[in-house]
C-alpha cells in the first residue's frame, strides 16, 4: 500500500509499505477516505522523534489523524464491523487497565501511538489495536472533512477548554491560533466564557478567531500580556490556555492569569527542559494543567457537536492534496502558516 514514509529530518515521501493487517483479535483495519498532516507531526518532520519511531515500520510511517471504513475486523472486536464509517485515536489504548479506568488513556501502558509505536495512518490504511475503545463511529451528517478533527485536534481543544475549568462567564486567552487552539477557543465560548482572547503572529490566524467569536491580539504588534491586562482592566483572565508548546508563550499563558487563575498546556513542545517561576506561580496561586490529549474521553463528544453544528470546522479545511504528494504537503505545512491543515486524499 501507499504510505509516507520518514527518511530523515525533513524527508518524508510518498513510498509502497507492507499492507495494514490483523495482528491480535482486538484490531480493526481501516481503509482510509482521508488522513491529514497534524502540527504535532511536524516534530517528527524535524527530526525530533526518531528514538521514539522503533514500531512504526521500515522506514516509519508517518500520522495519527484518519477517516475510512473498516476493511476488517478481528475475533474479538464486537463494535464494529466491515463497512462501519469510523474515525479514531492517535493513541489506541485498552480500556481496561487502572488508567483507562481513572479517565487517562492517553498514558494507557498497553497502548500504541500511531506512527511511533505501530505504523501511522498516512496510508492507504492503517491497524487500530483495541478498536472496541478506541474508534468511533461517524455519522452522515459529518463529512471526513470535518470527521478528521475529532481523533486529535477538536478533543485535544475541548481537552484544553476542560482542564482549564473554564466557567459561564470566565475569560479566557488562548496562545495560538492553530487548528488546536481554535477548536479550544470555539470549546471555551461552549462552556459559557463571556470573552476569549485569541493571541498569534499570524494575521489569517486572527482573522479566523474573530470568525469564530474571539476577540483577536496580535503578538506581533506590541506586548500581548500589556493588551491582555488593558482588556481586563488590570486583572488579568480566569483561564489561560497554551496551544503551541514553546516555552515563551507557556511563560506568557502563567504570566497573563489572576490570581489564582488556571494555566491549561495542550501544546506539545520540542524543547526537554524550561525555566518556571515557581516562586511567582507560588505567590499567585497559579493553578496548572498540563498532558496529551486522552482523545477517548471527548471523541464521540467532538463528532455530536459537529453534527450539531456547535463546532465548525470547516474554515480548517482548505488545503487538500493527494498521498502521493505528501512531500510537498509536509514542506508546505512547515513553512505557510496560512496553511491550517493539509488534508490527504489517499
Amino acid at each position: 500500500m501507499l504510505a509516507a514514509t520518514y527518511n530523515g529530518a525533513r524527508n518524508v515521501r510518498a513510498a509502497k509499505v507492507e499492507d495494514a493487517k490483523i495482528r491480535k483479535p482486538t484490531d480493526c483495519v481501516v481503509r482510509s477516505t482521508l488522513t491529514a498532516i497534524c502540527g504535532s507531526d511536524l516534530h517528527t518532520y524535524h527530526g525530533a522523534n526518531e528514538k521514539y519511531q522503533k514500531g512504526a515500520g521500515t522506514p516509519p510511517v508517518m500520522g495519527h489523524e484518519f477517516v475510512g471504513v473498516v476493511e476488517e475486523a478481528g475475533p474479538a472486536v464486537t463494535l464494529f464491523k466491515k463497512g462501519d464509517r469510523v474515525t479514531g485515536a492517535f493513541k489506541s489504548s485498552c480500556g481496561l487497565c487502572e488508567l483507562c479506568r481513572r479517565g487517562y488513556p492517553s498514558k494507557c501502558p498497553n497502548g500504541e501511538m500511531l506512527g511511533l509505536d505501530t505504523p501511522g495512518a498516512q496510508a492507504e490504511a492503517v491497524r487500530v489495536a483495541f478498536a472496541d475503545f478506541s474508534l468511533a463511529s461517524v455519522s452522515d451528517k459529518v463529512p471526513d472533512e470535518h470527521a478528521i478533527f475529532a481523533g486529535d485536534n477538536l478533543s485535544t481543544g475541548m481537552q484544553a477548554a476542560a482542564y482549564g475549568q473554564v466557567q459561564p462567564g470566565d475569560t479566557v486567552a488562548v496562545f495560538g491560533c492553530g487548528p488546536v487552539g481554535l477548536f479550544a477557543q470555539q470549546a471555551s465560548l461552549l462552556h459559557g466564557a463571556s470573552a476569549v482572547f485569541a493571541i498569534d503572529r499570524s494575521p489569517e490566524r486572527l482573522e479566523l478567531a474573530r470568525q469564530f467569536g474571539s476577540t483577536p491580539i496580535n503578538a506581533s504588534s506590541g506586548d500581548s500580556l500589556a493588551q491582555i491586562r488593558e482588556l481586563t482592566k488590570g486583572r488579568g483572565v480566569d483561564v489561560a490556555i497554551e496551544a503551541v508548546g514553546l516555552p515563551q508563550t507557556i511563560d506568557d499563558a502563567l504570566a497573563s492569569i489572576r490570581p489564582f487563575g488556571m494555566v491549561s498546556v495542550v501544546g506539545l513542545s520540542e524543547a526537554e527542559t524550561m525555566q518556571f517561576g515557581i516562586r511567582a506561580a507560588y505567590l499567585n496561586g497559579t493553578r496548572f494543567a498540563i498532558g496529551t490529549c486522552s482523545v477517548q474521553n471527548y471523541i464521540r463528544a467532538a463528532l455530536n457537536l459537529m453534527a450539531e453544528g456547535r463546532i465548525n470546522a470547516e474554515p480548517l479545511c482548505g488545503t487538500k492534496m493527494t498521498l502521493s504528494s505528501v512531500a510537498e504537503g509536509y514542506e508546505r505545512f512547515d513553512k505557510d502558516k496560512s496553511v491550517f491543515k493539509v488534508l490527504l486524499r489517499p
